[in-house]
C-alpha cells in the first residue's frame, strides 16, 4: 500500500529532523519538495539524500531560498 502524501511528508520531515535540519517538506504523488534555507551546500546535498532514501519517495525537488 502506498503512503499518503501527508504520511510521506511527515516521514521525510522526521528523518531530516534526526539530522537537525529545519526545512519545509511537501509531498505530492511520491514527489518531495524541500524548502527553506540550508546552511551550506553539504547540508543541501545531505537533505536531498535523506529525502531520496525515504521509502515511497520517487523524486526530490527543492525550492531553497
Amino acid at each position: 500500500m502506498a503512503k499518503t502524501d501527508a504520511y510521506l511528508a511527515e516521514d521525510v520531515y522526521s528523518r531530516l529532523s534526526e539530522d537537525s535540519f529545519v526545512l519545509g517538506v511537501r509531498a505530492k504523488d511520491g514527489v518531495i519538495t524541500l524548502s527553506g534555507l540550508p546552511q551550506n551546500s553539504e547540508q543541501r546535498a545531505r537533505a536531498i539524500s535523506i529525502a531520496a532514501g525515504t521509502p515511497g519517495v520517487d523524486q526530490v525537488t527543492n525550492s531553497y531560498y
